[in-house]
């Protein structure tokens, strides 16, 4: 969605509270923001899309323009809560808008925006150390049902939609294997964090929300953010015994969120994220 509409809150102001709520460790509660950031050079169509490669690499889709989409590799310092840009492609001509990114070993999948409401929209695959096309496939939703959250499981791929309350599980190329039906529709980005999927709303819900990969619910926590609108979201890290998401947003201030999970929804067992794999070639 490309609304302009900024919510009535200061960016500045959270962004303090936000930096000492990073100091608190592990007395932080679900919802809260551990910290706020930037990523160098993304411009105000941005950030979009996140993804994860598992290792210590992130990347986020920036929209220029129609047809004009850039994807940014960078990395995260946890104690300065700031991003380090080391290195950015341009996607394909084809790719109109960018909605939500992920990573497989050797690959980034990006979901595109809807070219008309009487088509599907489209996930593409591209070289993730080069950002050449490799293939792309129709999304699994109904013609004009747009693909806002992407994620990859370490095996599968998973898309959910704002437009839609089914979340699907996929093959690399597409095939439809599984699905299941959240709780709500108005579902924006789509994590995995080693165990669970993640689904996370912006407005009117402002919430996350994690699910098995059959769709049984493990946990659920509201946050708030200086945002209208989610633009997608990401395993975050081990944070002093505090696990988070990341979650990006592209109307209001442009901020990447660190958001504690902080839930003890597998039984006490701490659980790794998936190991995708150290992407060799950077970004030109």
């Amino acid at each position: 969605m490309r609304s302009s509409i900024r919510r009535n809150r200061n960016p500045w102001r959270l962004g303090f509270a936000a930096a000492l709520l990073a100091t608190a460790g592990t007395a932080a509660a679900q919802g809260n923001i551990l910290a706020s950031f930037l990523v160098p050079g993304v411009s105000s169509q941005g950030p979009r899309g996140l993804a994860f490669d598992g290792a210590a690499t992130y990347a986020v889709a920036d929209n220029r323009g129609l047809y004009q989409v850039r994807l940014t590799k960078f990395t995260y310092d946890g104690k300065t809560s700031a991003a380090s840009v080391v290195g950015s492609f341009n996607c394909p001509p084809s790719v109109n808008w960018a909605m939500d990114l992920a990573w497989r070993p050797g690959r980034l999948y990006l979901a595109a925006d809807l070219e008309s409401a009487q088509k599907r929209a489209k996930i593409y695959a591209l070289d993730a150390g080069t950002g050449e096309f490799r293939n792309k496939f129709d999304s699994p939703f109904d013609p004009g049902v747009h693909v806002n959250g992407l994620t990859w499981d370490g095996s599968y791929l998973y898309a959910s939609s704002y437009d839609s309350r089914h979340v699907y599980r996929m093959t690399h190329d597409g095939a439809v294997v599984g699905s299941f039906r959240a709780d709500h529709a108005v579902n924006h980005g789509l994590a995995f964090d080693g165990r669970s999927l993640w689904l996370v709303s912006g407005r009117p819900h402002f919430d996350a929300r994690a699910y098995s990969a059959s769709g049984a619910r493990l946990a659920s926590f509201t946050f708030d953010v200086n945002d209208e609108y989610v633009g997608g979201a990401c395993q975050g890290r081990d944070r002093d015994g505090v696990r988070s998401l990341f979650v990006s947003t592209f109307t209001g201030g442009r901020f990447i969120y660190e958001i504690a999970t902080n839930s003890d929804i597998h039984g006490g067992v701490t659980v790794e994220p998936a190991s995708l794999g150290r992407v060799k070639a950077l970004f030109r």
